[in-house]
């Protein structure tokens, strides 16, 4: 049975978001959707799209909702901002389906790229062709840069988020993170793919902000029923990630990284290299940083332990080809243990 996300965790990120119901009712908003509406959340929440705007149905927004609601397939397109004191001219704004309804994603498009488009327009026709590569050429970088910032800001959110909940260190996050992009270049795997491999790594996680704090936050020992609640923490990440479209290739490191390579693992109980390989990456690093620093129930491990603990489980939990790279690539991982 489906459990809604916790999608507080987004309350405090800088782009809108909200969820709405198959009756167009709001169900989420965050903060900044709140702001950009000017009205509170608590106002804002229970009620409909029409009882806000009254207009509403008659706009493009209301009718890509509308077709996305119907169909169940994503949409994207920009609509002009009706909000007249926004310092953005227009919007980028991704609607996905969702179980509950709608789970609706919007991006600020600043007023001063439209002044650019404005100024390409300009350009004496004699020029036009002499200049024209290198403007595009210098557009598509800024665009660039604007959005890897604005997924780096969202993420950040994401993982303050994560903080505040489960008291997850950042230099755990960090770490293991660094740890695992180390592995995945020494396994070849392209630039491109370790953007998604580094996002996944930072978010391994991520679904326990859906843990109950009763369950999350125990000091004590967790009863078999607790430890089942705790085991839904990748399906809670998967449910929380996948309507975010730019996350959705990262989430074999939050969904699988408690897989293991026997079978006996979970969410899946999946097997052998029926895991992703990031996942499978992941988690010798997770097991190795976790032995290596003191916890609340235990000493860190001296080196050679540890060393000898991953050797042991290579065939069982971690893939066997994992384990020999990763005794590989042990000088470089020491350099982030402070000694």
């Amino acid at each position: 049975m489906f459990q809604t996300p916790d999608y507080t965790i987004l309350d405090h990120l800088t782009e809108v978001c909200q969820v709405v119901d198959f009756n167009f009712r709001y169900v989420y908003v965050n903060e900044a959707a709140a702001e950009r509406e000017r009205i509170a959340r608590d106002q804002i929440l229970g009620h409909t799209m029409q009882e806000l705007h009254p207009n509403i149905e008659t706009t493009p927004l209301f009718l890509h909702l509308k077709e996305c609601m119907d169909e169940r397939r994503s949409v994207e397109f920009e609509d002009e901002s009706s909000y007249s004191n926004s310092p953005f001219t227009k919007w980028k704004i991704k609607m996905d389906p969702v179980p509950e309804g709608v789970f609706i994603h919007s991006t600020g498009l600043a007023a001063h790229k439209t002044k650019i488009k404005v100024r390409q327009k300009t350009v004496p026709s004699t020029m036009a062709n002499h200049h024209s590569q290198y403007h595009s050429e210098d557009s598509l970088a800024h665009n660039k840069i604007i959005t890897s910032q604005s997924k780096s800001l969202a993420i950040e959110g994401w993982l303050d988020a994560l903080d505040s909940r489960t008291k997850e260190t950042n230099e755990h996050i960090l770490r293991v993170t660094e740890a695992t992009v180390i592995l995945a270049k020494m396994a070849g795997i392209s630039e491109n793919e370790i953007i998604h491999i580094r996002r996944g790594a930072l978010l391994h996680d991520i679904g326990k902000t859906g843990i109950p704090d009763p369950i999350l936050l125990k000091s004590g020992k967790l009863t078999a029923d607790e430890w089942e609640v705790i085991r839904k923490h990748p399906v809670y990440a998967y449910d929380l990630v996948y309507p975010i479209e730019y996350l959705r290739n990262c989430l074999s490191i939050p969904y699988s990284h408690h897989e293991k390579w026997d079978g006996t693992g979970y969410p899946q109980g999946l097997r052998g290299e029926d895991i992703p390989l990031p996942a499978r990456l992941f988690a010798v690093v997770d097991v190795w940083e976790t032995l290596s620093f003191d916890r609340v129930y235990r000493k860190a491990w001296p080196h050679e332990k540890i060393m000898d603990y991953i050797q042991q489980q290579s065939g069982c939990h971690f893939d066997p080809k994992v384990v020999s790279l990763f005794f590989h690539t042990t000088k470089d991982l020491l350099k982030l243990v402070p000694q």
